[in-house]
């Protein structure tokens, strides 16, 4: 059966579970009544949708909530269905697979394509061990789904999956769509949006969930992966570590968020340690019942005898337990070990993960001894093994990240306090590095009495405080310390100086790189940070390593789609060039969003993407909200993220430093294009009546209120304006009103511009698209974004203001779609990639209806009091995630 008939096939089935359910639960008609509408808008969009509106327009609120709630169901259920086949898609092409024709993307297909260019096992044992891949899952509010409706949807999706197995058995296909049946119902039933704003805690309990399933399993499925192709293809078995670490900043990210207090991250780094020792504890409890192993039946190695005797003089065994199992030397080992990760949890020296790992070993190598090789994979200790080099006790290591500008105020009281300088801030950037140089060379800054400094500043150094004490305790579970907006010198020792005063011994300090014009400062600013003696010393000290972090939303926002891919491309091989030249190893931390307008898009082709010369072997990338949950919802399509990601990382360390890097004419080709992109863009959101016009016809202020994150949607207190909103609610409201502006606007004017130059231009871009895989992967980006907006939606939008931009937004919409028609030579909008094509096609006529009703929402609640308005917004807010499950996107 063809994927698409079986994609069809299930969502038809959940079609009619949902209908049955609508029919049972919801309203007499309502099912009707969604479906007449449904044909007014698929039949309205080019008179205005004019009679879908009216109809609209003539509901009760509480006829529009159930509308919005049915759709938003059905959103849901096509979302689990499509995932379903791309695990189907997986599965099948894993089966067709053979060892010289591998899945496309998988570690089987990079590996031969090492082999067949002549890399020798030796040279892919070492791009192997080079390779150092840590996605970092963040907190970022766009998950707008609560988590007991991901565990509910992730059931369907389960329970479809199995459809497979049960096509000829009547009977199992009824209990599977009386299960599904039953999900629905209960979906039907669950309150849509929180009722309370989320709270770190639970973001810190989303990111564990996640973190201890789909992650914690997938891990030893791509070491797996890897040792077999390597040896299929090379010949040899690499050990078994792994390329892919997780790290996170849920917890310690305080930029913007004041509930992320000292506790809170303290708080965190606990449940890490306890989630990942119940992990431990429960796979060793397995382990106990299978492992029943007698001395009286065979022989066992000396070592693990030993070791057994000798733990149990710690009494970590009560006499009894002993007794019991004298003679199973694997369960009273096992049970030793459970004692020692018990009294981990609140004694750190009672049992570290090298301890762990070395027992896990001794497990290993004992059954190895008598014989009985293949217990340790069939028994899921070999993959335990692969947990606990990975995960360690902390599972991810946590990052710290503040704004720079709170780092000035801290150092400036510390300053003041020791006596050392009392006007701090009014320094300029070359006498604040002096001063700090010299507080760093010297002893200063440690005899501070931290007591006379305010609440902000105290719980500043606390916070190093607590990373010092859990650094001590486990080396892995301390990330690096972040600087957001990082623009002088100034900033990376201001951090240093902090650590002084706390008593924090030295971590990786990360300046983030986040503006257009901090990108193209980056580079000089990295040269005059590594040229300073004191900072230099203190990467010397770091392995000589830096890492360093780049902003794809912010950047986004503030020059535009183009403009900031441009910068972020060239910032990458300008940074790597200046790292090089102090022998300074470098790993680019690219923080992406889940749209394309905030750096979004598939990881593999990003990758694929970045310039050659700027290839480390070492990655990192931010992972959040509904990105999350995306691809680690269904554990095969976590493994499948993971091993695109692996895949595209061996063939770009493959290919590091090659020639693959374009010439100074083709830079300054794409800087032309990107500064005319910016200023299009620039041009329409500086019109002095932009932002008035933005916050009147999009659902900025709802998206604002809508409690799915635990920091605030503004950088700074007071008015929202465009300068101080985060790029996410920026996004995402464009997202909602389908004009997806931050993920094309401007690129219409710049390419249209350069076409009509010349025949040759023309031609160049063509080439570009087909052969240079950075230009290629922004068009594809740019038209994903304009085949997802919905322009007679938008205008809709338009017209809830008394003035309007839509033409001016629509103009840029079609030279940009005429330019890459041209470029590309399709047809149509996404001719290339025909299956999101359909998905897209089949989607506009309910989301279109989501939308109208949104619109509907907003004019009255425009004209509402204020008792009204309290009625009106939790519809509002069922709209947003509605609109968010269709286009499977927010920010």
């Amino acid at each position: 059966m063809g994927t698409f008939t079986e994609l069809d096939r299930d969502v038809q089935l959940l079609s009619s579970i949902l209908t049955d359910v609508l029919d049972r639960l919801g309203p007499p008609g309502q099912t009707q009544a969604c479906e007449d509408l449904l044909r007014l808008c698929r039949e309205g969009q080019s008179s205005g949708f004019t009679e879908a509106r009216a109809k609209i327009a003539s509901l009760s609120l509480g006829d529009i909530r159930e509308l919005i709630k049915s759709i938003t169901l059905r959103f849901h259920l096509r979302n689990q269905a499509e995932k379903v086949a791309i695990v189907r898609i997986n599965r099948r092409r894993k089966h067709e697979a053979t060892a010289f024709q591998p899945r496309r993307e998988s570690i089987a297909e990079a590996l031969l394509a090492l082999n067949t260019r002549g890399f020798s096992a030796k040279q892919v044992l070492e791009i192997l061990e080079r390779l150092d891949i840590q996605p970092t899952l963040t907190a970022h509010p766009t998950e707008s789904r609560r988590r007991t409706l991901l565990n509910k949807q992730r059931d369907i999706a389960d329970e479809l999956l199995k459809l497979d197995d049960a096509s000829g058995d009547a009977d199992a296909r009824s209990r599977i769509e009386s299960t599904v049946r039953e999900l629905v119902m209960l979906l039907y039933g669950t309150d849509e949006v929180r009722i309370e704003r989320l709270g770190v805690i639970e973001e810190i309990e989303g990111s564990l969930y996640f973190l201890a399933s789909s992650i914690w399993h997938a891990i030893p499925r791509i070491v797996r992966d890897t040792r077999e192709a390597v040896q299929q293809h090379f010949g040899v078995c690499p050990d078994g570590s792994t390329a892919v670490r997780y790290r996170t900043w849920i917890g310690g990210d305080r930029d913007g968020n004041p509930l992320v207090t000292p506790e809170m991250t303290a708080k965190s780094l606990r449940l890490h340690r306890r989630t990942a020792i119940d992990l431990y504890r429960g796979k060793l409890q397995e382990l106990m019942d299978l492992l029943s192993l007698s001395d009286r039946r065979i022989a066992f190695p000396k070592a693990l005898i030993d070791r057994v005797q000798a733990d149990q003089l710690a009494d970590l065994v009560s006499d009894e337990a002993m007794a019991r199992m004298r003679h199973e030397p694997f369960r009273l080992k096992l049970l030793q070990m459970i004692s020692r990760l018990d009294a981990a949890v609140e004694d750190v020296d009672a049992y570290r993960a090298d301890d762990l790992e070395a027992d896990l070993q001794l497990l290993a190598d004992s059954l190895h001894a008598i014989g009985l090789t293949e217990i340790v994979d069939s028994s899921g200790l070999g993959d335990l093994q692969i947990q606990a080099r990975t995960f360690g006790l902390h599972l991810a290591a946590m990052d710290i990240r503040q704004h720079s500008a709170v780092h000035e105020e801290v150092v400036a009281e510390l300053l003041a306090l020791a006596d050392v300088c009392p006007d701090y801030a009014t320094l300029n950037e070359d006498q604040r590095i002096a001063l700090l140089c010299d507080v760093l060379d010297g002893t200063t800054i440690d005899r501070i009495d931290a007591s006379g400094l305010s609440a902000a500043a105290a719980g500043m150094l606390e916070v190093l405080r607590i990373v010092e004490r859990s650094r001590r305790a486990d080396g892995d579970a301390i990330g690096a310390y972040i600087i957001s907006m990082a623009n002088g010198v100034s900033d990376v020792l201001e951090v240093l100086c902090m650590m002084r005063a706390s008593g924090c011994g030295d971590m990786d300090v990360v300046p983030l790189f986040e503006t257009i014009d901090d990108l193209e400062r980056a580079p000089d600013l990295m040269q005059a940070m590594l040229s300073c003696n004191v900072y230099r010393r203190h990467v010397a000290g770091r392995g000589e390593f830096q890492e360093i972090m780049l902003g794809y939303s912010d950047s986004n926002k503030d020059g535009g789609f183009l403009m900031s891919g441009v910068l972020l491309h060239s910032a990458q091989s300008k940074l790597a060039a200046v790292c090089r030249s102090f022998d300074v190893g470098f790993r680019f931390f690219h923080g992406r969003g889940g749209t394309v307008g905030r750096g979004g898009g598939r990881s593999n082709r990003a990758i694929m993407a970045t310039p050659a010369d700027s290839r480390s072997g070492r990655i990192r990338m931010t992972e959040q909200g509904e990105v999350i949950s995306f691809r680690y919802a269904l554990a095969d399509i976590a493994h499948r993220h993971l091993e695109q990601l692996t895949n595209a990382m061996i063939l770009a360390e493959a290919d590091a430093g090659a020639g693959a890097r374009q010439d100074a004419a083709s830079d300054e080709i794409m800087l032309r294009l990107g500064r005319r992109a910016m200023e299009t863009y620039r041009a329409l959101i500086d019109d002095p009546t932009f932002w008035s016009w933005y916050t009147q016809v999009s659902p900025i202020e709802h998206i604002s209120a809508l409690p799915i994150a635990s920091r605030p949607v503004a950088r700074t207190s007071g008015s929202v304006h465009f300068e101080n909103l985060r790029a996410i609610p920026w996004v995402f409201a464009w997202t909602q009103m389908r004009f997806n502006v931050p993920g094309w606007y401007g690129i219409g004017t710049a390419l249209s511009e350069l076409l009509n130059e010349s025949d040759e231009m023309a031609s160049l871009l063509t080439d570009w698209y087909r052969h240079w895989t950075y230009f290629g992967t922004l068009i594809d980006n740019a038209q994903q974004e304009m085949a997802r907006a919905r322009l007679s939606i938008a205008q809709c939008y338009d017209s809830l203001s008394g003035e309007s931009h839509f033409e001016r937004i629509a103009a840029e919409f079609e030279l940009a779609r005429k330019a890459i028609l041209n470029i590309t030579g399709q047809r149509a909008l996404l001719d290339n990639n025909p299956v999101i094509q359909r998905s897209i096609e089949q989607r506009n006529g309910a989301t279109d209806l989501l939308n109208l009703c949104q619109i509907e929402l907003l004019k009255r609640f425009r004209a509402a009091d204020e008792a009204e308005k309290e009625q009106l917004r939790p519809a509002l807010f069922a709209s947003i995630n509605g609109i968010a499950s269709a286009m499977q996107s927010t920010g």
